[in-house]
């Protein structure tokens, strides 16, 4: 009976600091691939975080939108044309929008993008939307994201305790802002959900 050579431990062992180093190379290697998958994952994940609060089987997207975190209007006519289709129940618009937040604590400026909805209807799967439906319905009224980037400033803490933010634009209209439940922010979005 022949003896089997253990060919490929002895090549492991015999220079232990070359093993040591592909073990390494190896689990750095996956080490990165790991954050990598990670990154995407949290990509995707947040790309979609706001278009998951709303209600809807299926989404009409103007064919000049770029990517779905800046869609292109389109005009309404098109959602009664989708409205006349067989097993079409029911057609609402959402305006979606870059704004221009200018953070009233720290005197900055920042893009953040904005939801209009028509409150009278169940668009949104938030249950302080529902709660706050009749507010909705003044103008000039807004939801403000409780966990919306910092850089917009401590806006989510001042709602909850009750202070008012308005601010004087040149149309001379007054926004007011309320807290509303968390949706969070994306990476293309830093949106806070608002009426109009």
């Amino acid at each position: 009976m022949r003896r089997r050579v253990p060919l490929a431990r002895l090549q492991l062992t015999r220079e232990k600091l070359r093993l040591l180093v592909a073990v390494a190379g190896v689990t750095f290697a996956v080490v990165l691939v790991s954050m990598q998958l990670g990154f995407r994952s949290a990509m995707y994940e947040s790309a979609v975080r706001y278009h998951r609060t709303f209600r809807f089987e299926l989404a009409m997207l103007s064919p000049k939108t770029p990517f779905i975190g800046f869609p292109k209007q389109f005009t309404r006519r098109r959602l009664y044309q989708a409205l006349g289709a067989r097993g079409v129940r029911d057609v609402t618009p959402v305006y979606i929008a870059q704004g221009y937040w200018r953070n009233p604590w720290e005197h900055g400026s920042r893009n953040i993008l904005v939801v209009g909805i028509d409150p009278a209807r169940d668009a949104l799967a938030l249950a302080e939307v529902r709660r706050r439906r009749d507010l909705l319905q003044l103008p000039d009224v807004a939801l403000f994201d409780a966990e919306s980037r910092p850089e917009y400033g401590p806006v989510a803490a001042k709602l909850a305790r009750g202070c008012p933010l308005t601010r004087q634009h040149r149309t001379a209209r007054r926004p007011h802002a309320h807290p509303r439940e968390a949706c969070g922010t994306g990476f293309e979005c830093r949106l806070e959900q608002a009426h109009r």
